[in-house]
């Protein structure tokens, strides 16, 4: 119980840092409000969707304290619709915000290295 309580409170500092990073581009919705520009910095910088990813591991944590099938099945839920989303506002995004197509190329859509532009790893140059 323990250790899904320290998971819960990680992907709420996930969250709690991408939530800040996105200033005033931060929307609830992604279709409610349009950026003016991509946020790149940051934790944006080694996720196109810390949020999404602080959220889950939120709900991760709760799994665990929980023990129960029922917040499980619940957790795989919210976790199918997070995909679904993500496909939706990638779209979107895509056509709308300049400069998105070019983040997606170089940005992991979780956690990982971003690519440079001729799709090493790495830093960019």
């Amino acid at each position: 119980m323990f250790v899904g309580a320290l998971i819960a409170l990680a992907g709420e500092g996930i969250f709690l840092v991408a939530r800040f990073s996105l200033g005033p581009n931060y929307s609830p919705c992604y279709d409610a409000y349009l950026p003016n520009n991509v946020t790149r910095d940051g934790i944006y910088r080694f996720s196109r969707h810390p949020l999404y990813v602080g959220n889950s591991i939120v709900f991760f944590g709760a799994v665990l304290v929980s023990g129960s099938l029922l917040v499980l099945v619940l957790f795989s839920l919210i976790i199918w619709l997070y995909c679904k989303t993500i496909v939706l506002e990638e779209s979107h995004l895509a056509r709308e915000v300049p400069g998105y197509s070019e983040y997606q190329s170089r940005t992991p859509l979780a956690f990982g290295v971003p690519r440079k532009r001729n799709g090493k790893a790495g830093t960019e140059s």
